[in-house]
């Protein structure tokens, strides 16, 4: 019997593909410089390639089916143009520079800077603040005589300065109301006149008022007031001090620091590490690929995280943290009257300053125990790290 013939490698081209355009608009649209290395990347395609020869001759001796197997040849040409442009780029010093040369090159001639100045506003029966940004940085604080005021520096990357100053004497919009608003004119030019907008805020507010800010690159910093906040942030740093209501924030690809917070803390935040202190009541802290650290916690605790470690310190609540691929460090005034789960694995649980000792296995360790009361909860669960516990 004539063995069937095959072609092997069209999947992996496929994926390649796929995986290339992922690269290039992760590239884009984040701040991620994943492509600058993506040449390291070649022998994956080489795998990849090996094993899709390999599950499919399993596969069709499986079905008890003679073939024989061939590669592509848009396989053969990937596989040739991937081992070309890297043998290039390893030999050829300065062609490892283009990503950069291409990053930065400007296709606009000019950057027009307009400043703008809102002027002292009185505000009547206002109970929300929201500012609503696309790239910028933003920093609040309190009004010493109550009224808002925005002053910011807009910056536009352009082909045509008149039009660029044109569109900055509208790019600030201020709605007064109840519900008051503060917005960035969004501005789609086809033409390609106009590049980049930035517009860098401070506002001065009064101090009882609810704020919510919305931003997608840059950092932010708010102190100084006294009601809700709310913020929604991407690419950049949140900072946030002496609030006297709850805090509410989201963040990606930065990091949240938060300090003298009387109210409520929920803090999310993803590739960022999170800072929490002196929080008075509850503290909810999630992150992934980033560390959580905590301390002088009045509330309960919730802390968890994926790749990344946890500290907590004067904790006065109940403790719920979980990790993985990371080590969970506790450090407490006492033990009494508190219900500890702590459970570990492929790691070690140490809390011999309370002269405690885990039970052991092959892969986990485990510290299970009520002392005293039980009006306390301290539960504390991670994988492929360590578990401290001490004064």
């Amino acid at each position: 019997m004539e063995p069937q013939k095959r072609k092997v490698g069209l999947f992996t081209f496929g994926i390649t593909l796929i995986l290339i355009g992922t690269v290039y608009i992760v590239n884009l649209y984040t701040n991620i410089p994943i492509i600058k290395d993506l040449y390291l990347l070649w022998p994956i395609f080489l795998i990849m390639l090996g094993l899709e020869f390999i599950i499919t001759k399993l596969i069709y001796d499986r079905k008890k089916e003679y073939v024989r197997l061939s590669p592509s040849v848009l396989s053969i040409f990937l596989v040739v143009l991937i081992l070309g442009v890297t043998f290039l780029w390893q030999h050829i010093p300065d062609l490892k520079k283009a990503p950069e040369l291409f990053a930065n090159i400007d296709y606009y001639k000019y950057n027009v800077n307009e400043p703008y100045d809102s002027g002292a506003i009185e505000l009547k029966d206002v109970s929300t603040i929201k500012l609503d940004n696309t790239m910028g940085l933003i920093e609040v604080k309190d009004s010493a005589d109550g009224k808002l005021r925005v002053s910011a520096m807009i910056k536009v990357r352009t082909n045509d300065e008149a039009k660029a100053r044109e569109y900055s004497k509208d790019a600030v919009k201020i709605t007064q109301g109840t519900n008051t608003t503060i917005e960035t004119k969004r501005m789609y030019d086809e033409s390609h006149i106009l590049g980049s907008i930035t517009v860098d805020y401070t506002i001065q507010m009064p101090k009882n008022i609810t704020l919510t800010i919305i931003n997608s690159f840059g950092s932010i910093n708010v102190s100084g007031l006294k009601g809700a906040l709310s913020i929604t942030n991407k690419n950049g740093t949140t900072d946030i001090s002496n609030i006297e209501g709850d805090v509410n924030i989201s963040n990606s690809f930065g990091s949240i620091v938060i300090g003298k917070i009387m109210g409520n803390v929920v803090a999310n935040n993803t590739n960022g590490s999170v800072i929490a202190t002196e929080i008075n009541g509850d503290a909810h802290l999630t992150s992934a690929f980033g560390k959580i650290t905590a301390q002088s916690i009045n509330g309960n605790l919730f802390a968890h995280t994926k790749n990344g470690e946890i500290v907590l310190s004067t904790i006065v609540g109940d403790i719920d943290a979980a990790t993985s691929f990371g080590a969970i460090t506790v450090t407490l005034a006492t033990l009494d009257n508190v219900a500890l789960d702590a459970q570990t694995r492929f790691g070690s649980i140490i809390a011999s300053d309370f002269n405690l000792q885990p039970e052991k296995d092959t892969t986990t360790s485990k510290l299970i125990k009520i002392l005293g009361n039980n009006n306390r909860k301290i539960q504390l669960k991670t994988n492929n790290g360590s578990i401290t516990i001490r004064k």
